[in-house]
């Protein structure tokens, strides 16, 4: 590929792998400039300055690559405003590139980190309001008080800066999260109109 600019994997998932013990840490680029890289995680398994990583951010369409030293670990971040304004712990690390960045292609849809954003959906006859953590052209990443089972088909309604899009969709994955639930959804049927705003939306994010 030609050059990237590294701005467009801001806000994307990424993950770290660690050197010495092969880990994985999982995150959210907030920085990437030069030879510099920022990433949030809710867990960095006892990583310490010093320790290196083979990190992989997935950007819209390229995966960018390399090798880093964990430079600063910053415990005392927040992610504001979980479903009812409940602030979520983050920590921060600050890591600097050794050696070469690669970027290649990316077939995987990229999942952009999103803030204040909810949808509301039914289940079991309960209407739930979940905040949203994550979007894809394809998909969406809940946080919710519902116990959801995988496979379970939904008619979510996403509240948008530009107006609601509603969608059906299928539970893929679920797991324990700070006492709710951590759900994986994927958007399997939107009108014309709302897959629009949905794709219109996704190219402000990235």
């Amino acid at each position: 590929m030609g050059l990237v600019n590294t701005q467009f994997f801001v806000g994307t998932r990424c993950r770290l792998s660690r050197h010495k013990d092969a880990k994985f840490v999982n995150g959210w680029v907030q920085y990437f400039r030069g030879e510099s890289i920022v990433v949030t995680a809710e867990d960095h398994l006892g990583s310490e300055p010093g320790d290196t990583f083979y990190v992989e951010a997935y950007g819209p369409k390229a995966k960018a690559c390399m090798n880093a030293v964990l430079k600063i670990v910053d415990a005392d971040n927040t992610l504001s405003d979980e479903a009812e304004g409940q602030a979520v712990p983050l920590i921060k690390l600050t890591l600097q590139l050794k050696g070469h960045l690669q970027v290649v292609d990316n077939a995987e849809a990229s999942r952009v980190m999103v803030d204040r954003m909810f949808a509301t959906f039914k289940a079991a006859g309960v209407e739930f309001r979940a905040q949203i953590r994550d979007v894809s052209v394809h998909g969406i990443g809940l946080i919710t008080d519902a116990k959801l089972a995988t496979g379970t088909e939904l008619e979510l309604t996403i509240e948008t800066a530009l107006g609601p899009v509603v969608s059906k969709g299928v539970v893929r994955h679920v797991r324990d999260y700070r006492g709710k639930f951590r759900v994986g959804v994927e958007l399997t049927q939107l009108s014309r109109l709302d897959g629009s705003r949905w794709k219109k939306l996704l190219g402000e994010a990235a």
